[in-house]
């Protein structure tokens, strides 16, 4: 189905972003793909959120162990 509603993409570059939106929190990203793990951290570090990336299960356990993470993204 096909959203009414309208998707927005903020440019920090060229908008100032209100403090509201950008996070403080930790992320943790585990993913095989580096194209994805680049994309996703770059726009996460954007938004004021800070984050760790892996490709792999154990070193993601590693970061968990050392780090308080607020939100784990895997695939």
């Amino acid at each position: 189905p096909i959203s009414s509603e309208k998707n927005y993409i903020i440019d920090s570059k060229s908008q100032t972003i209100p403090s509201y939106v950008l996070g403080k929190e930790k992320i943790l990203i585990v993913d095989d793909e580096v194209d994805i793990l680049e994309i996703t951290k770059y726009f996460l570090i954007d938004l004021g959120y800070s984050v760790f990336t892996t490709t792999n299960g154990l070193h993601a356990k590693e970061i968990l162990e050392k780090e308080k993470i607020d939100l784990l993204i895997t695939d």
